[in-house]
């Protein structure tokens, strides 16, 4: 599945470089731009390895038990199985 994955251009990374060069104001308007492209990209390599005999779907790539103030660790994966 991730081999179908492309990679968007420019990321979060160079955003932000923006941001701080001074070059973007108000990052709001290339974040929401770039998580359309990363979701679009997303759908693109799903539909791509569905169509060569893969077993996924975007539910795989949901973490119900996930929490952005902690790390996420082997037993968390084991959990919603």
């Amino acid at each position: 599945m991730y081999g179908n994955y492309k990679d968007v251009q420019p990321g979060v990374g160079d955003i932000l470089q923006g941001v701080v060069a001074g070059a973007i104001k108000d990052p709001t308007a290339p974040l929401k731009q770039y998580s359309a492209l990363v979701n679009k990209a997303l759908d693109t390599a799903i539909a791509k390895a569905k169509s060569e005999g893969a077993k996924v779907d975007r539910n795989d790539f949901t973490f119900s038990n996930w929490s952005a103030d902690k790390n996420y660790l082997e037993q968390d994966y084991k959990s919603i199985k």
